[in-house]
Formats: C-alpha cells, structure tokens, sequence
C-alpha cells in the first residue's frame, strides 16, 4: 500500500495507521499516525537517495535542551520512517492563528527557546534550516526540530538537489554561495525568524530564487521600527552578511535576555546610538558583499575570457600554419620579411575604470592585434584594433569584440598606426559621446569569436598579405558620418 493518509503500514515489529498529513517539504512527508496499542506520534517518511544514509538522518541529540527528540522507526517502500512525539502546533501555525506580529513578551519565549536549543547543540550539529515550520510547541516549550532534513540536504552535492532543499527565505548567504553551513548559518536563520515574527514580515521577500539570492547576498534589510532598539540591533547583527560579524550561539541567551525597555533616558540614548552604529554596520557590510559579488563577477567572466582568447589564437595560428607549409611559422607572432602580425598584451579592466565615461557597454578584459610593415610607406607603418572582451551587443551577454579606432576631426596630423587600438578608459569612451573629439570609432563594434571569427580571420589575412605585396598604405580619411558612433570605414 502507498503511502497516504488512511493507509496502515508496517514499519519493524509496528503497525501505524496514517490518521493525517500534517506537511510536505524537500524530500518528507509527516503524518499524524496511531499505533495499534492506541500510542500516538509523527512519523516522517524520507525518501531514500545516495546522498543519505542511515548516519544522515537522526541526529543524537542527547543532552540538548529545546529540541524536538527523533529516532529512526526503519524503512518503508523506498522510505527512511522517522518517530517523533506529536507536538501541540507549529511557530508557522501560531503566527497564522494569532493574524499579527509577536509583541516582544509573546516572541521572546520562541527566540529563547531556539536559543537554547542553539547553545545545546554546542555547534557540534549545524540545524541549517530553521524556520517556523521547524519551531514547535511541544511539552510545554518552544523546540527545535527536523535536524535530520537539514543535515541530509547538506549532504546533497546536485546543485538542484540543494536548491530545493533549502528553504530560499530563511537561507543564510553562504548556503546561496554553496559553502558549507556552520553554526553561524543557523544564527543567521535565527534572525530571519525574529524578523519575521517581531516584524510581521520577512527581511527579503523575493518572488523567485534569484531575486532572494541577490537580496539575501547584497541587500541590508529595512528598518523593523520595534519599539526597543536593543532587540531591533539584535536582528540586525544576527543578519550580517558574513559569518564572523554574527553572535556566536552562545551569546544569543544573554543578548535576549538583555532585551527590555531603557530604564532611563541615559539607557535610552545609548541603546538608540549602538542601533544606528549597527544599522550602519550592516549597511557597509552589504556594500562590502556587493563589491566582493562584482569582483567574483568579474574575476569568472577574466578567466573565461583568457580561455577563449587563447582558442582564438591557436585557431589562428593554425590557419596559417596549415596555408603556409614553407613558412616556418610555430606560435605568435608571424614574421614574413619586414611584415609582423602580432596580439598585444591582455589588460584586465578594473569595475571602476568605465564609471563616468561615455563607454556604453562592460568591458572585462582588452587587447590588441597590430600589423605592421617595417619598411614604412610616407611614415605609416601599418594598423592597431583593439580586442575587448565585453557585452556590446547584449547587456550581460560577453565576448570577444573587435573595434578600432580613428585620428578625429579635431587632430589633424596622422598617426603612425592608423587605425588604432585604445585600451577601455576616458581616452576611447570619446568615440562613443555624441561630442566631436579626437577620437573616433573607424569601423563599428562587431563580434570577432564564434560565428564571427572566420571573417575576422580573413580581413586580417587580406591586410597581412597586402602588407608582405608592399601594398600596406595609408587608408585614407574618415567618411563623414551624421552619428560617429556608429561609423564605419572596412578598409
């Protein structure tokens, strides 16, 4: 028989009858189930998977006080089966049936009973998944339970496995970056549940994954306006962004019990200015995490850009060395007589050098290819595009890009190298404003990798063969275009 409510399964030496489902999440179902000597209990079924054994599931938690007792009953079509005693409601479900915020006097036996719990565990055994479907009111006191689900969800190593796992509101942001859960996550998550029930509301709302995991990663939460600034800093600290600056779990009863309103206006004052230090605190903190967000960002979309740049070269190459046998050619650059083809060194583009130019698009990374003709021809030795690895044409969207650059209106002598690369900065950011200046764009923005790399390939090996013919010459002036952003010259 499946396992449903009415249904009677046997699980070792015991018979249950499944009276009720009392919920569902990750890899569970709980049932209100009755024995055949009339006992009564929570049975929570598992569900069997390589990422959990019988070691994963039960925690021995003996010795810890505010928790919800477990033990593992044994196994039923495909299932772990769970015991656990049957507790009178749930923290979700109180807040549903009181319809309001907690005052503090009603909220501080939950948050002092997850505390507790919090110092049992000694931080020997990491809940990672607190919230108010898992605080239960249960033999007079507010307790901790489902440490089993928890633990197995960090046992899962699939990236989707975790994902639905863990519960997305209540995640602390080092779950959202996959690193492994301390002590400290579990404080975090304590925080989000004070918020939520002192506050009436949770500190991020998102309405999808990565919405919460930018909120979560980035974003301080807004003001609770409580009432009692000590409690108020409280949260605040529990919900820093990195895992250091929280209250250890020891200091989570103390720092409760400490909460009351100021008995003069000497604790008033005080108790104001350590809320607006951590507000400010927390602030930073996010500013701080934003940075480091943007800097992993940028450090990822680097390396994959030096990959790609690396193909591009080999690929090149290659095509050389496949057409010209007799050459000698073997690796960068190409030498033919008084002709060089070249690339240029890689510059990594730091997230601020873009801020206030008229560049209209991220760039990551830049280099150049340059060809030139050692014999001259009237002072021109030949030309200089720069490479940039870059979102031009889609926001978000990075590549390799090609673009090169041109003397403007207002410089009247030519230049050696015409066109000419320009790394990203103030200096280029010109041929894109709308503002004549002395830099101007000679060809339009266009790809140079994937799709478009065998044109890039051919013009350049029409301009290396001209050049080797002694036909490299000095392209001529820029047509005048209405819009210099988007001129063009494919010499």
């Amino acid at each position: 028989m499946s396992i449903a409510v009415g249904a009677k399964v046997e699980i070792g030496s015991s018979t249950w009858l499944l009276e009720e489902l009392l919920g569902t999440g990750g890899f569970a179902r709980v049932y209100r189930a009755k024995s055949l000597d009339g006992s009564e209990a929570a049975l929570k079924f598992v569900e069997k998977s390589p990422y959990a054994g019988r070691d994963l599931l039960v925690e021995d938690l003996t010795g810890a006080y505010n928790t919800v007792p477990t033990k593992l009953e044994g196994e039923y079509e495909g299932h772990w089966a769970i015991w656990m005693p049957l507790a009178e409601y749930s923290l979700r479900q109180h807040l549903t049936a009181v319809g309001r915020p907690l005052t503090w006097d009603e909220a501080k036996p939950v948050l002092q009973g997850v505390a507790n719990a919090l110092v049992g565990l000694r931080g020997e055994v990491v809940h990672r998944d607190i919230k108010p479907e898992n605080i239960l009111f249960w033999n007079g006191q507010w307790c901790l339970a489902d440490f089993g689900i928890a633990r197995y969800a960090d046992k899962s190593t699939s990236d989707n496995t975790l994902k639905g796992s863990m519960s997305w509101h209540y995640a602390s942001p080092e779950q959202w970056k996959h690193e492994r859960a301390t002590s400290a996550s579990d404080v975090y998550q304590f925080g989000v549940v004070a918020y939520e029930i002192l506050g009436g509301r949770r500190p991020f709302d998102g309405e999808d994954s990565e919405t919460l995991r930018d909120q979560h990663l980035h974003l301080e939460p807004s003001a609770m306006n409580l009432g009692l600034d000590s409690l108020e800093s409280l949260v605040l600290k529990c919900l820093e962004k990195a895992p250091g600056a929280r209250p250890a779990t020891s200091q989570l009863g103390e720092r409760l019990a400490a909460v009351s309103p100021p008995a003069n206006n000497t604790q008033s004052l005080l108790q104001s200015l350590n809320l607006q230090i951590q507000t400010e605190n927390t602030a930073r903190a996010a500013e701080i995490a934003r940075a480091e967000t943007e800097r992993e960002r940028r450090s990822l979309l680097y390396s994959a850009a030096m990959s790609q740049l690396q193909d591009m070269k080999k690929e090149m190459m290659s095509v050389f060395m496949s057409n010209l046998p007799d050459a000698g050619l073997s690796q960068w650059p190409i030498r033919l007589g008084p002709v060089l083809l070249d690339w240029g060194g890689v510059t990594r583009t730091q997230d601020h050098t873009l801020d206030g130019t008229a560049i209209p698009f991220d760039v990551i990374a830049s280099t150049s290819i340059i060809l030139t003709d050692s014999r001259g021809n009237r002072g021109y030795a030949g030309r200089s595009h720069s490479v940039w690895y870059c979102d031009a044409q889609d926001k978000g969207a990075y590549r390799w890009f090609e673009l090169a650059f041109w003397p403007g209106a207002f410089t009247n002598s030519r230049t050696e190298l015409t066109p000419f690369s320009l790394e990203p900065g103030r200096l280029a950011s010109r041929a894109f404003s709308r503002t004549m200046g002395t830099e101007e764009l000679a060809r339009r923005v266009r790809g140079c990798d994937s799709d478009d790399f065998d044109p890039f390939v051919e013009f350049w090996t029409t301009k290396l063969v001209d050049a080797v013919a002694g036909k490299l010459t000095y392209p001529g002036s820029l047509p005048e275009e209405s819009d210099i952003r988007s001129s063009y010259r494919d010499e």
